[in-house]
């Protein structure tokens, strides 16, 4: 035999060796409308503890592929984001393996949606300042100690002054005569 077929030999039941005993798991993950779902996580898991051996993200279109390192039989986790977790399981004696795994959507019904808003504290307007006290630690306050420490308003010698003007008050739109 000459040299060239020996390499020649060698080389091709390496590869056949090695393309025989090397097992991959390649699929796609899809949603139940069958639009892939891009960047998932698969992971492949040990059957008898369930800890993880290795694992990867799906493409942009939604497929995977993993390498088994072993003969032996695994677990398939597949997991998105507002989907239900996939857990498949692998068959040791096939070489390679194509799943199609369907997530499902995890649907969650809200009972009832409350918005919280509040108004500002002080509003400026062209001609006046409106402060509102609603929901703070002044309501609890008198009207003279409240305009007192309203933002602007200054008290001397028990007169309200803004801009070193007499100020006019107003409570819930109407004008208010206030004795010192």
């Amino acid at each position: 035999m000459k040299f060239h077929n020996y390499i020649f030999l060698t080389l091709f039941f390496g590869s056949f060796q090695t393309g025989f005993c090397q097992k991959e798991i390649s699929g796609i993950v899809v949603g139940s409308t069958a639009m892939p779902i891009a960047f998932a996580n698969v992971i492949l898991l040990a059957e008898t503890d369930s800890t993880a051996i290795s694992g990867t993200v799906t493409t942009e279109d939604g497929k995977f592929l993993l390498k088994l390192p072993a003969k032996e039989n695994y677990l398939l986790k597949v997991s998105f984001i507002g989907y239900e977790t996939s857990i498949s399981k692998t068959d040791s004696s096939k070489n390679q393996q194509t799943f199609r795994i369907v997530l499902t959507e995890n649907t969650s019904e809200l009972k009832e949606v409350r918005l919280y808003a509040e108004r500002p504290r002080i509003v400026r307007k062209a001609d006046r300042l409106i402060f509102n006290v609603e929901n703070t630690s002044l309501s609890s306050d008198n009207a003279w100690g409240i305009l007192e420490k309203t933002p602007g308003v200054i008290s001397i010698q028990g007169s309200l002054k803004i801009r070193n003007a007499a100020a006019s008050i107003y409570i819930n739109g109407r004008k208010v005569n206030l004795p010192a």
